[in-house]
């Protein structure tokens, strides 16, 4: 997904015409969302607050959107989310697109300061949809007054009503989006990825997928142990480079033999360097013996190579991030 994909999934919140929005929320120690019930009049305040969000993040930000597994810590960059599993509050972001079955917040059972994350949902009743998770600071979270902001509208209905001094101050400002087109090929991006690593616990996520990942390594028998990728796959950064390259990896999806892959190594210089070739009972392994080298492997599957034609110069891949 570019920046530009994701403009055009959105850029409806900004266009003249019908949108309609809908309010969830989550409350500590809850991961299932619960529906607020809002006014007409704060909807369309909702809908201006989301549409700015939308503007000032998305559109004017000069952010390319690379995949979280390929990340690093460069800045001026959201993510594309592509692990496999999905932490649950994230998933609810897709889950409240259509479905009526979300169970209404409940006075009788929480208060409405309870609430510390909302999942807004905007569409145009046409089939564009996207969500925004957005994590209510204490800032926003502020109470002014003792007047209640919840009022009982009808038999069972709570209401969120527009008040002089509100409770909740939504601003625009979000963590996650999510986006799909025509009901189908959901993308989720961060626009604050420390954010999300800690509060949807994407550590362990990567982690399992990281494990996942050297087991199918130590089945290839290129390496004389993979105990050091085990050490070092425990540090976030290493984890998710780990995990981005196995992704899509010709060495290992197109099952490069292992011979060609030492005389690779052998013939060249800076492989050579990093990468300790170990005999043992005549048999030929790659020897992982510091970090330095085990990234090295990981250049390695992922064919971090070039070669220019006009220079006749070998070069190392910087940035090979899917646009």
């Amino acid at each position: 997904m570019t920046k530009e994909d994701l403009i055009n999934r959105l850029n409806f919140v900004l266009e003249v015409g019908h949108k309609e929005l809908q309010l969830f929320g989550f409350v500590a120690g809850d991961d299932s969302p619960y529906r607020i019930g809002i006014t007409d009049a704060l909807e369309s305040e909702l809908i201006s607050v989301v549409a700015s969000g939308v503007e000032t993040l998305i559109v004017d930000k000069e952010y390319a959107i690379v995949n979280y597994s390929t990340s690093d810590e460069r800045r001026d960059r959201y993510y594309r989310y592509d692990l496999e599993e999905k932490p649950e509050r994230m998933a609810n972001m897709s889950f409240v697109i259509g479905n009526h079955g979300v169970g209404r917040f409940d006075l009788n059972h929480h208060q409405i300061t309870e609430i510390n994350t909302l999942i807004i949902l905007v569409s145009d009743g046409q089939g564009r949809a996207f969500t925004v998770y957005k994590y209510l600071s204490p800032v926003e979270k502020v109470v002014k007054s003792t007047k209640t902001l919840l009022a009982k509208i009808g038999i069972g209905d709570n209401v969120l009503e527009e008040e002089q001094q509100p409770l909740l101050r939504i601003s625009p400002k979000f963590q996650v989006i999510y986006s799909e087109r025509n009901g189908q090929d959901g993308e989720y991006v961060f626009l604050e990825s420390s954010f999300v690593e800690t509060n949807f616990n994407l550590n362990q996520i990567l982690d399992n997928q990281a494990n996942r990942d050297i087991s199918i390594i130590e089945r290839t028998n290129l390496l004389k142990d993979v105990e050091k990728l085990q050490q070092y796959s425990q540090k976030t950064s290493f984890s998710r480079k780990l995990v981005g390259v196995m992704k899509s990896s010709k060495v290992i999806r197109e099952n490069i033999s292992k011979e060609r892959i030492l005389e690779f190594i052998v013939n060249d210089e800076g492989l050579s360097n990093n990468l300790k070739i170990a005999e043992v009972n005549g048999e030929r392994f790659i020897d992982i013996t510091s970090q330095k080298s085990a990234k090295c492997f990981l250049d390695l599957l992922n064919d971090e190579f070039l070669y220019s034609r006009l220079t006749g110069q070998e070069y190392h891949a910087v940035d090979k991030d899917e646009r």
